[in-house]
């Protein structure tokens, strides 16, 4: 309940990780998309844990999958002095534990959302800006066979449109588009070279394009590159070759949590959590050519990300006696992502 009540920007769990000492947000620079560093140590050296069980993406150390805070019955982060069950890293263990069914039915349902037509306009800008945002979601749990078997679930979905302001960029003329840069030409002869100051040169021989024995700046277009140009950049539509857009980004987010517990006996509990994240994105304009998109999407272009996330795992405990327990799990994590798929203009 103390969870629920704690203000959470987009609902994120690890933002209560924040309250505790020693515990501090990451530098501006900081690369690893961490939530924040324990104890001075680098934010990536940290182990993750989803009911005791692993959570971490080895590639970059983050996190697999972050389940939302109505399914999180704890949430806990340990800074220091570990236990023997613990290790591998030394930046902190951040443990959170799935909700599970009672031989009560519970439940419940949320809604927030933020619309363009409730925001203020900047002075400066005079329109308000495209943002649409609705997380809602809602969780059940249940008792299959009374005192024995119990079963949770949970769902959360997102769904995001946010205006892009990408600015004015240069593009390809239709001439330019077919090779032809004669537009260049500035009537002005170089005393260096003897010819135009826009002629172009050819990069293998070092000499001018030619036409039939003229300088002329037709750049022959290899038909690859042709399809290249046709599919993902845009013509001009400002003066100077100048493309302006005012794009809309679709960033959605769809979560699914399941747990099942069974009582076998007095003395042994198996209980199961499966987690499944799916985040497609579409940006129809590309703003910041290299750091968001890898450098792999041309200036001017749509582009899609698709990432699917997965956690299970399977927890056998046995309670051998009364100062002594026994905990068996098998965990397995899958994460697949498709970044920065370049769409047609």
């Amino acid at each position: 309940q103390r969870i629920l009540q704690l203000p959470l920007v987009d609902r994120d769990t690890m933002q209560l990780g924040l309250l505790q000492a020693g515990v501090f947000a990451p530098d501006q620079d900081d690369g690893s998309g961490n939530p924040f560093s324990v104890s001075g140590q680098r934010s990536e050296s940290m182990t993750f844990l989803l009911d005791g069980a692993d959570n971490n993406d080895f590639l970059g150390n983050n996190i697999v999958v972050n389940p939302n805070p109505d399914a999180v019955a704890e949430f806990k982060i340990l800074t220091n002095n570990y236990t023997a069950e613990y290790g591998r890293t030394s930046g902190g263990i951040i443990n959170q534990v799935i909700k599970s069914g009672t031989n009560t039915v519970h439940g419940s349902a949320f809604e927030f959302f933020r619309n363009t037509s409730l925001d203020g306009s900047d002075y400066f800008l005079g329109a308000v800006p495209v943002l649409r945002r609705n997380l809602f979601g809602g969780t059940i749990g249940f008792p299959i066979k009374k005192d024995r078997l119990f079963f949770f679930a949970s769902y959360q979905g997102s769904r995001r449109a946010e205006g892009q302001n990408p600015g004015s960029l240069p593009v390809l003329s239709q001439a330019e588009r077919t090779g032809d840069f004669s537009e260049l030409y500035t009537g002005t002869i170089s005393p260096i070279t003897g010819y135009d100051l826009g002629q172009l040169f050819d990069p293998t021989s070092g000499q001018p394009f030619m036409c039939s024995g003229t300088p002329c700046n037709q750049v022959p277009v290899d038909p690859v590159i042709a399809n290249y140009i046709n599919d993902y950049l845009p013509l001009p539509n400002r003066p100077n070759n100048q493309f302006e857009a005012d794009p809309v980004a679709h960033i959605r987010d769809d979560q699914f949590i399941f747990r099942t517990d069974y009582n076998l006996s007095t003395k042994d509990t198996l209980s199961g959590v499966y987690i499944f994240d799916d985040t497609p994105d579409t940006y129809p304009f590309q703003i910041i050519n290299g750091a968001s998109t890898g450098g792999d999407v041309p200036v001017g272009s749509g582009f899609t990300d698709a990432n699917r996330y997965q956690s299970g795992n399977i927890t056998w405990t046995r309670t051998i006696s009364p100062t002594m327990v026994n905990e068996l799990r098998f965990a397995a994590n899958r994460v697949a992502t498709f970044s920065s798929v370049p769409t047609t203009t």
